[in-house]
């Protein structure tokens, strides 16, 4: 059964600190670094949790998510957690109305709220 969880960041020293945390807390991660990257994993159906940054280089985050959800029969009905250095009030609401399952600030986040959430999301979708 599939109880991956896939980060999408471009950012190296971002992820692999992300990934030090989540490793740590037992989930499985697997760690892309751009949005090309991420879709062709999504494709895969593989995961169940999609944890996605908005500021990329080749295609953001946002244009991310909106192929994912106009695609479900491709790239299936995946949890998606928005990690971003842009919080302001628009981005939120465009990724909100897409469909989303919590928002993070890279700023201010902990690593201990984000594995909770995502532990949740785990639990729930047996």
């Amino acid at each position: 059964m599939k109880n991956k969880v896939l980060l999408i960041d471009d950012e190296v020293a971002i992820a692999n600190a992300l990934r030090r945390h989540l490793e740590d807390a037992g989930i499985d991660l697997e760690v892309v670094n751009s949005g090309a990257e991420g879709l062709e994993k999504i494709a895969q159906n593989n995961h169940k949790v999609i944890l996605l940054d908005v500021l990329m280089t080749d295609i953001d985050g946002i244009a991310v998510l909106k192929e994912i959800r106009s695609n479900e029969e491709k790239y299936g009905n995946p949890n998606v957690i928005i990690i971003t250095n842009n919080s302001s009030s628009d981005t939120k609401e465009k990724v909100q109305a897409l469909g989303i399952s919590a928002f993070f600030d890279k700023g201010t986040m902990s690593a201990k709220e984000l594995i909770e959430k995502i532990q949740e999301i785990l639990k729930d979708k047996k």
